[in-house]
C-alpha cells in the first residue's frame, strides 16, 4: 500500500533541485511528519558508440565521491524537450559527438527513497565525431573511447557509480536481447 500525503511544504529551491518535506501517513496508521525528498528534472545517459563499436565515454570529477569517473555521457533534461532531444543534444554538447542511429533502453529511478526522478538510458549506434565540445561553464570534461573489455573491466572495479552501473546493466539486457554486442 501506498503512503498517503497529508501535507507538503518546499524547503529550498534552486536550480538544480527543490527540497521538500512531506507528512506521511503509512499504511500501519502511524505518521511521518517530516519526510524530505529531492525533485529534480529528469536526466538522460546516452551509451554511444562510434563506427569502430568503441564507446564514447567522458571522465568528469564528481565531488561526492572527490574522484574523477569514467561515465557515460547524459545531463538533465531541459524544460520544453523531448528525452530524445536531450539524448541527442547531451552527447553533442559532451563529447562532440553526433548520434546516428538512437534506440530508448528504458529507465530507472536513481535513488527512489529520495528522488523523485528517472534516469531515461539511450543506446546510439553509429556515432560521428563532429568536432569540439561545447560545455557548459562549469563542466570540464575529458572524451574517451573505451573498448567493450575495458568497459567490462571498469564496471567489475569497486568504487564506482550506481548511475552508471545501473545504465550499464540495462545495456547489458538490451544487447543480449538483440543480438548487437
Amino acid at each position: 500500500m501506498n503512503w498517503k500525503v497529508l501535507a507538503d511544504k518546499i524547503i529550498f529551491k534552486n536550480n538544480f533541485f527543490t527540497l521538500k518535506s512531506e507528512k506521511c501517513l503509512l499504511p500501519n496508521r502511524k505518521v511521518i511528519d517530516d519526510y524530505y525528498l529531492f525533485q529534480c528534472r529528469d536526466w538522460v545517459q546516452v551509451i554511444a558508440r562510434d563506427n569502430q563499436k568503441n564507446y564514447i565515454m567522458v571522465e568528469q570529477y564528481r565531488h561526492g565521491g572527490k574522484k574523477k569517473y569514467l561515465e557515460f555521457p547524459g545531463g538533465v533534461v531541459d524544460d520544453g524537450e523531448s528525452l530524445e532531444e536531450a539524448a541527442r543534444r547531451e552527447l553533442l554538447e559532451e563529447t562532440g559527438f553526433k548520434v546516428g542511429e538512437l534506440h530508448y533502453l528504458g529507465y530507472h529511478y536513481p535513488n527512489p527513497a529520495l528522488q523523485e526522478n528517472k534516469i531515461h538510458a539511450y543506446y546510439a549506434e553509429k556515432s560521428k565525431n563532429m568536432g569540439s565540445q561545447s560545455l557548459d561553464e562549469h563542466e570540464d570534461v575529458t572524451v574517451k573511447l573505451v573498448n567493450q573489455k575495458d568497459l567490462d573491466d571498469l564496471v567489475s572495479n569497486d568504487g564506482h557509480h550506481s548511475l552508471m552501473l545501473s545504465t550499464y546493466f540495462v545495456l547489458k539486457n538490451y544487447l543480449s536481447k538483440t543480438k548487437l554486442e
